[in-house]
């Protein structure tokens, strides 16, 4: 018999999701029907007025058919998790039962996956719908965030034309899953938000939440900081270029980056397993790269 905690927690997701097709239905209805409201750059140089409106909405409705997609492509009623998916709801569930990744279980990947996976368990203890339930949430948060980032920098048509680019790689590639790949979204959209602010509004505050961002991807797998080497270059450029506080900018990203990696190593530090983090989550990839025979560009 299925818990009622499981039972709970589908109803959510289907509430979640029956609010999202309505919400998207609504706004591409708005978009088609408009019509005293001047179309965006793009459109006016693109086409009319009865064109652009409709575009819109085919592209609205596009993104509403790959994320309803998504959604059905990783369900725990016909999707069986994979073998890194497994390990991580292993040692997610060996976290509830006071087990110390690293120490107890072996795997190669960040602490912050296993912590996921256990408080998707605890939402569900049965199966994996608290897993899926958490994907959905960072998957929603992720396009949420992009979405911000490109309303005020993007007409409508390129802004729905890049999210369903977007959720489509994400079907074709089967990126939606319990992988670190996902969970790292949202944290590259608020770095992106992040540092764009920080550069546009010339406000070094927003460095705090670049650097907090920083390391929770780090924290999934040390090589995800790709959008942060990028947008950190990016942001001291433009520090020198206009002689603003780079001091006070990199101090604040700094403890953001300390808000979240403090506590991991109190926590593995207490339970005597920080060499084996180490070990594992550094050493052995540093050597499991080094036996490629991709040349050192293609490394990087």
């Amino acid at each position: 018999e299925v818990p009622f905690t499981t039972r709970l927690i589908i109803s959510g997701i289907l509430l979640l999701a029956i609010s999202a097709v309505m919400m998207m239905f609504t706004c591409g209805i708005i978009l088609i029907s408009r019509q005293n409201e001047q179309p965006d750059v793009i459109g006016q140089r693109t086409a009319g007025k009865w064109q652009f409106r409709l575009l819109g909405g085919l592209l609205a409705g596009l993104n509403l058919i790959l994320f309803l997609r998504l959604l059905v492509s990783t369900n725990p009623y016909t999707h069986f998790p994979g073998r890194d998916q497994g390990v991580f709801l292993y040692i997610g569930e060996g976290l509830l039962k006071g087990q110390t990744p690293y120490l107890d279980t072996w795997d190669h990947k960040g602490p912050l996956i296993y912590f996921i996976n256990a408080l998707g368990k605890l939402l569900d203890p049965a199966g994996e719908w608290g897993v899926y339930s958490l994907m959905i949430v960072f998957l929603a948060t992720a396009v949420a965030v992009m979405y911000l980032l490109l309303r005020e920098r993007a007409g409508s048509i390129p802004l729905l034309g890049g999210l369903a680019v977007f959720l489509g790689l994400m079907l074709k590639m089967g990126a939606f899953d319990n992988l670190v790949e996902l969970y790292a979204l949202p944290f590259y959209a608020l770095g992106l938000l992040a540092v764009i602010n920080a550069v546009e509004k010339r406000n070094s505050k927003y460095m705090l939440l670049f650097g907090a961002a920083a390391a929770l991807a780090f924290s999934l797998r040390p090589n995800l900081v790709s959008v942060f080497a990028v947008g950190g270059i990016y942001w001291l450029v433009e520090e020198i270029k206009r002689k603003g506080k780079i001091g006070r900018g990199l101090l604040l990203a700094f403890a953001g980056a300390l808000l979240v990696l403090l506590p991991i190593v109190i926590f593995f530090g207490l339970r005597g397993a920080l060499p084996d983090l180490f070990d594992q989550m550094f050493r052995f990839n540093f050597l499991y790269a080094s036996v490629s025979e991709k040349r050192i560009w293609e490394k990087l």
